[in-house]
């Protein structure tokens, strides 16, 4: 505000100035932007934990405790990017829902059987989801107008979250069903949705980022997503084998071996995309030290002058 001051006090009459605010202004929603990054890339790890947590519940594993403490940490340091950047990114509401739900799930992770378990856990995943939607909404990460940077936070905070998650539920229900070697009609049509939502989400992942590809061709090396891809379509080759078919059966460590893998690799593309966005925003014409552009007439002409950045 100083500088648009003194840009008025030195400028001439005729000096068109209506474009220093509005550059400010979009400015402020790029740093809301940043924000939002930053939030989300905690959430991931959140999610990955509770994921799972939810297949160590479900089938009472040994793990259990190991994976409850993975939430707690990583629940730890959602609560501190919450605490500094909830208030600007208007998550309040959402991050209470999700403070509920941890309390509940972590007091009482196994309930009477293990879809009820599941249920319970993937309440909590779903709240930490709303919290995410919430975060990319209230940071514009959704209006981003360039081309490639849409995509790839359209794929990294919509549709390859959403992707895993339907892995999870893969992995999680799965391998109770193989351990029992049995299935309630409910149960097998809770894997078969999660496969078809996979399939899509999968799809609009691979769509994603080809056309933010596109865009810049110097994302292909820096997201490398082809093994990520490749993983999890051999995972849902064997969900369709072993659990889907008449009676669930199979090798259960071999199978979460396999859902871990394609999971994580997801996981870490993410990741890489995050670092992709961070570089593409740090170098952007509105980071907070960029020259401001302003147009102004004089002596008849249009001329371009330059606010210098802070």
């Amino acid at each position: 505000e100083e500088g648009i001051a003194l840009l008025g006090a030195r400028l001439p009459h005729d000096v068109a100035r209506p474009d220093v605010p509005r550059f400010l202004e979009a400015r402020e929603a790029f740093g809301a932007a940043l924000k939002g990054v930053t939030y989300a890339r905690e959430l991931m790890p959140l999610l990955g934990a509770a994921q799972n947590r939810r297949r160590a519940a479900a089938a009472n594993a040994a793990d259990l405790p190991d994976a409850q403490e993975r939430v707690a940490k990583a629940f730890d340091a959602v609560l501190a990017v919450q605490k500094q950047h909830g208030n600007d990114l208007a998550t309040d509401k959402a991050w209470e829902t999700v403070q509920r739900l941890h309390a509940d799930v972590a007091g009482q992770p196994v309930r009477g059987d293990a879809s009820a378990t599941f249920a319970a856990h993937t309440a909590f995943i779903d709240a930490v989801f709303a919290l995410l939607n919430d975060v990319a909404d209230h940071s514009n990460l959704t209006l981003d107008p360039d081309v490639d940077t849409y995509y790839l936070m359209d794929a990294v905070m919509f549709k390859q979250p959403l992707l895993i998650e339907q892995l999870g539920r893969m992995r999680g229900m799965g391998n109770a069903l193989i351990r029992a070697g049995s299935k309630t009609q409910a149960q097998h049509d809770l894997v078969s949705r999660a496969q078809a939502f996979a399939l899509a989400h999968q799809a609009g992942v691979e769509k994603a980022l080809t056309r933010a590809v596109a865009a810049d061709p110097t994302l292909t090396d820096e997201i490398r997503t082809a093994k990520a891809v490749a993983d999890s379509k051999a995972f849902l080759e064997m969900v369709s084998a072993q659990v889907l078919a008449d009676v669930p059966a199979g090798d259960p460590k071999a199978y979460v071996a396999a859902g871990n893998l394609a999971i994580d690799e997801h996981y870490q593309s993410i990741g890489r995309v995050f670092d992709a966005l961070d570089k593409r925003l740090a170098t952007g014409p509105l980071r907070h030290d960029a020259p401001i552009p302003f147009f102004h007439f004089y002596g008849g002409k249009m001329q371009m002058d330059i606010l210098p950045g802070h």
